[in-house]
């Protein structure tokens, strides 16, 4: 079977794009364990480093994460049961497109001068820090990155993507880390914001088995009733910019 995949679409396996992602945090803790690993390296200002143990291990010996989300009534997921997860939702940060952005710039901030992390994980890509507490930031969304797809979008979202992105390659700028899910994609963003190899980690979200249970219900049945030598498997929406037109022109070609 063959695959079609574009750069920066999160749903690669249909196992782990069902789970939040503090699930996927969990469900790969070596993951977890090789970015903050990565951020203690490559942080100039130095902190206490602990001794190399195994990823489950290390976990443990987190005392707490809280996590700043959305309200529980608007969101599509559950957090993990653990009496180190502590939710602080803000629902100012859902009212309105500057609620967000002051939450994303300034509120964040005031927050991690309040609680004083060990570290700071943005995972909407955008953030902002203070002195002596290192800032992580996963970045997934690939427009801001590529002229060439952005041009293919409405001009509305050409300006709202612009503006993510500048916020986003700010927030990188004065990353000690930023994590991305493709090879492609941290080339982008290592162009764009003038990044090291050092600061920037690319952590495919691979998982071990592919389910077949799907959200579209009975879709996979169709599928499958394919010969396996004809089957194409698209992961992504239907935005322009993903040319789904081109690649259906070219079916015909390809068989």
């Amino acid at each position: 079977m063959a695959s079609v995949i574009s750069a920066g679409t999160e749903r690669f396996v249909v196992d782990l794009a069902r789970k939040s992602l503090i699930g996927k945090a969990r469900q790969r803790p070596e993951h977890v364990h090789r970015v903050v690993q990565k951020v203690r390296r490559s942080d100039r200002k130095g902190y206490s480093r602990r001794s190399h143990k195994s990823p489950r291990n290390w976990c443990s010996e987190i005392d707490r994460i809280t996590v700043f989300s959305s309200p529980r009534d608007v969101r599509r997921f559950d957090m993990p049961g653990s009496e180190k997860i502590v939710e602080a939702p803000r629902s100012y940060a859902e009212e309105s497109v500057i609620g967000r952005l002051h939450w994303l710039t300034r509120g964040v901030q005031a927050e991690v001068r309040a609680l004083r992390p060990d570290m700071l994980v943005c995972m909407s890509g955008i953030g902002r820090t203070c002195e002596l507490v290192p800032m992580v930031v996963f970045i997934q969304q690939s427009l801001p990155f590529c002229d060439e797809a952005l041009g293919r979008c409405g001009l509305r979202t050409q300006i709202r993507i612009r503006a993510i992105g500048r916020l986003m390659k700010r927030s990188a700028s004065h990353a000690a880390l930023v994590v991305t899910q493709t090879p492609s994609m941290s080339d982008w963003i290592r162009q764009a914001c003038g990044l090291t190899d050092e600061r920037i980690m690319v952590v495919k979200p691979w998982g071990d088995e592919i389910g077949m249970d799907s959200e579209q219900g009975g879709s996979v049945n169709a599928m499958l009733r394919v010969p396996a030598h004809l089957r194409l498997l698209y992961v992504g929406n239907s935005s322009p910019y993903k040319n789904l037109g081109c690649l259906l022109a070219a079916l015909p070609e390809i068989r």
